[in-house]
């Protein structure tokens, strides 16, 4: 895996490095981030359909009775990049609100990086479920606001998000321009996924580059294979770039869903094993996110936002 296409999974650390405490690769038996209570994790723009619904507040005090969140590093490392200082300054104040229901999450990368370390370091007893991925720092940050308010790290934040995502779509326009000629589209994602995973397939090739860029030790095909089958969240994100592979590569395929999510709300996917509930207000994450959970054999429901809100039932 080239440095530029390592930089899309693998971000600079900017706000992450100064709030501190992002990952420290370390079980912890019996420390899970699951619980007895159902668990929701909300996309990003999750929040923000949270923020601009009128019963927001009725919404968080059922959330506070019956349901534990989980705030992901990844959806502040969005709302940091929002260019309405206003606008980003609410949205940070329904974090923090949302961080006091849960806890927080490290950012995707230092998931990967936190699951193949901890694989290589503890092969024996390793259970992705032990694996601290939790972000106590950043719940404290979003309570002081030293490091993630101000419109000089906001810009700096966007302007990150733009470049990786202009390579993301560059590497995967790439790969389908060296794709073999005449390759029909597949009938379906999960047709697509099973000719990828075939034995010597390119997700198998892509699955041991990301596990060596997160571990830097090197890994055969055949032990990435048992890694993955043993590690949802790794799964699930080594699983977005195929469905990319998948979204981009065929344009124009009337059979096709509309899978076209973006980079990062691709790489969501990492959070999926962590909840009962995903929350997204894009259709196209939504479709993309639910085709990775079937492959992965999830049980996460990838709901969109009126349909949970719904069921919260805010407006007797």
């Amino acid at each position: 895996m080239g440095r530029e296409e390592a930089a899309v999974y693998e971000p600079g650390d900017g706000w992450r490095e100064a709030v501190g405490g992002a990952g420290n690769h370390k079980l912890w038996p019996n420390q899970s981030v699951t619980c007895p209570m159902t668990t929701v994790i909300f996309d990003t723009s999750g929040i923000n359909s949270l923020l601009d619904d009128p019963s927001r507040q009725i919404i968080l005090d059922r959330l506070a009775g019956e349901w534990r969140v989980n705030l992901t590093g990844t959806n502040v490392e969005e709302i940091v990049a929002t260019k309405d200082s206003k606008r980003r300054t609410i949205l940070l104040d329904l974090c923090s609100q949302l961080s006091e229901l849960g806890e927080c999450l490290v950012p995707f990368h230092k998931i990967l990086e936190a699951m193949a370390r901890c694989n290589s370091r503890y092969r024996e007893r390793f259970r992705w479920r032990d694996v601290d991925v939790a972000f106590p720092k950043l719940t404290e940050e979003l309570r002081q606001r030293q490091f993630i308010l101000g419109d000089t790290l906001s810009n700096e934040q966007r302007l990150e998000n733009k470049q990786l995502d202009k390579q993301f779509l560059r590497i995967i326009r790439e790969a389908r321009d060296h794709s073999p000629p005449n390759s029909g589209p597949p009938s379906s994602v999960s047709m697509h996924f099973l000719g990828q995973k075939s034995p010597g397939g390119p997700f198998w090739k892509h699955a041991v580059e990301l596990y060596e860029m997160a571990n830097i030790i090197p890994i055969s095909e055949k032990d990435a294979a048992v890694f993955i089958g043993q590690c949802p969240p790794f799964h699930a994100a080594a699983l977005a770039s195929t469905v990319a592979q998948y979204q981009y590569a065929f344009p124009g395929n009337p059979t096709q869903p509309p899978y076209k999510a973006g980079r990062l709300d691709l790489l969501m996917a990492t959070y999926l094993a962590y909840a009962d509930f995903f929350v997204t207000h894009d259709e196209r994450q939504r479709k993309a996110l639910a085709a990775i959970v079937d492959e992965v054999r999830l049980g996460t429901k990838v709901v969109d936002y009126q349909e949970f809100r719904s069921a919260l039932n805010p407006n007797p």
